[in-house]
């Protein structure tokens, strides 16, 4: 039986122990940290796409608050305000107003 060296697989593992910083196992032994490294990618995945909701939204309210009656707030501002006055509107529900009825909206 011919001798197998282990270098290139334990120099892939090593790249993946890499990705996954985390205490206990996980940092590790191999298995657990490929797991861990999947699940964490399919997170960054998902919340890549909630931020482009987020900026989506935030873009909606910043021209609503330019275009109605000519006051010039700003997105932080507004929001700002929202919370001193204890408004509980979340940004979606703040962008479905200013879609829905721009009269109501400031």
């Amino acid at each position: 039986m011919t001798r197998t060296k282990t270098s290139v697989t334990t120099k892939k593992n090593e790249k993946t122990l890499k990705q996954g910083k985390v205490l206990g196992s996980q940092s590790k032994l191999f298995r657990t940290t490929k797991q861990r490294v999947m699940k964490s990618l399919l997170y960054s995945f998902s919340d890549r796409r909630k931020n482009k909701y987020d900026q989506l939204w935030i873009n909606r309210i910043n021209c609503g608050l330019k275009i109605s009656a000519g006051i010039k707030h700003k997105y932080n501002t507004f929001i700002h305000y929202l919370k001193k006055h204890k408004f509980l509107l979340n940004k979606k529900l703040t962008s479905n107003v200013n879609l829905k009825d721009e009269i109501c909206f400031y």
